[in-house]
């Protein structure tokens, strides 16, 4: 109780500071004062309304990471972030970044309140080291390598999230090293609590790697990779994952981005909660027991392994219209990420226009399936092979 305390006055203090400097942008004192300090503020504030054509009985779109009531409008975020760049001249820097609102819950980090619908997203200080072309020490909360989504809802391309963003990790608290080899190639290495965890569950520590790679003008190639202890109180139980990026930007109205990973989860000869417990938080636990016995296989001895491929396809005819057609696979064969034996399949169409320079509205439509019936319909006990969703969402950035 006293640790969330000292949590909440933290949040207030910080929530006041970007309000005050807030102001301090507003004015053209104040916003040549923090650009001469390299500070930068800013946000933005997301808001939406999707529905379920198949009319569940409990109005929960299961599979979903942020979007998951059907038939409701939803605050999702009031995103404020802080900054300063470490640079040669000046080469301590840092980065605080806030979320308020529902999605703040469902990222909120193991260790953090989950129900107060507030959540540090990012906070972490740096220092650029003179070593060579400058190494960077990053410690504190941050967000992850892997993937081509982000948490942040106007970085993506789509307004629902993709299953591999939804079962892949989406922040790390720990040690981060980076270093520019070169103007097209980045490494980064790091030692972790683990995957969305604020305090470690354990006694060991995840590792992790990253390269980036510019290869042309046009084609970036990202590489991550995790390794550690993820469950509970287990340290012999060990989690590969694997995740590469590719995008491939032919012009200013195109853009191809491909993503794959694949990950191993070692088991003592049960399945663990915490897989079962992170499970819970994509698919609605009240089908859980009618799920698991539709061929499900709980994990004994041999472990479980997943992969999944997502590829997006984006077209701006304008400069304020666009389309985005992503489809993806998500192969669960043993129930490691989704607790039961099951390959999922998306298809989703979002378009996006921009009615001011600031303000940005999506509309989506999406269709899942699966090869076992984990969608909700509109009779309680009664369960579907696949589901179909639309929704609208406005986001304005500042």
């Amino acid at each position: 109780m006293a640790k969330q305390s000292f949590v909440n006055v933290v949040i207030v203090l910080m929530a006041g500071a970007f309000i005050l400097f807030g102001a301090a942008w507003a004015s053209a004192d104040g916003k040549s004062m923090l650009e001469k300090s390299g500070i930068s503020v800013g946000g933005f504030v997301d808001t939406s309304y999707s529905t379920n054509l198949n009319e569940p009985a409990d109005r929960q779109s299961n599979g979903r990471v942020y979007d998951t009531e059907a038939d409701s409008f939803r605050m999702n975020t009031a995103h404020l972030f802080m900054g300063k760049e470490a640079t040669a001249e000046s080469r301590a820097g840092f980065f605080v970044s806030l979320d308020f609102g529902k999605n703040a819950d469902v990222t909120a980090q193991d260790g953090t309140s989950a129900t107060d619908q507030v959540d540090f997203q990012e906070a972490y200080v740096n220092y650029l080291l003179p070593v060579g072309k400058g190494l960077t020490v990053t410690a504190g909360k941050f967000r992850t390598l892997a993937g081509a989504e982000e948490i942040n809802s106007n970085e993506n391309m789509n307004f629902s999230n993709s299953y591999a963003f939804g079962f892949g990790p989406k922040t790390h608290t720990g040690l981060r090293l980076s270093y520019d080899v070169s103007s097209k190639v980045g490494l980064t290495l790091g030692a972790l609590n683990g995957w969305d965890n604020l305090d470690d569950n354990n006694d060991a520590k995840t590792l992790e790697a990253g390269v980036s790679l510019d290869l042309t003008d046009k084609v970036s190639w990202n590489h991550a990779i995790y390794y550690g202890s993820e469950q509970d109180e287990r340290t012999s139980s060990q989690r590969f994952f694997y995740d590469t990026v590719m995008t491939y930007t032919p012009s200013s109205r195109f853009k191809f981005v491909t993503q794959v990973n694949y990950g191993k989860e070692q088991q003592d000869g049960a399945r663990s909660s915490a897989l079962f417990d992170r499970s819970e938080g994509i698919f609605d636990p009240d089908f859980s027991d009618s799920a698991f016995g539709q061929n499900s296989r709980a994990l004994l001895g041999n472990g479980g392994e997943w992969n999944a491929l997502v590829g997006y396809a984006n077209y701006t005819p304008t400069e304020k219209l666009g389309f985005t057609l992503r489809g993806e696979r998500f192969d669960d064969y043993e129930g490691a990420r989704t607790g039961i034996d099951q390959t999922l399949y998306g298809l989703t169409l979002t378009s996006s226009y921009q009615l001011t320079p600031d303000l940005m509205t999506r509309l989506e439509y999406r269709y899942d399936i699966s090869n076992q019936n984990v969608f909700g319909t509109d009779a309680a006990d009664e369960l579907s092979n696949n589901q179909t969703t639309i929704g609208a969402q406005l986001i304005y950035s500042f």
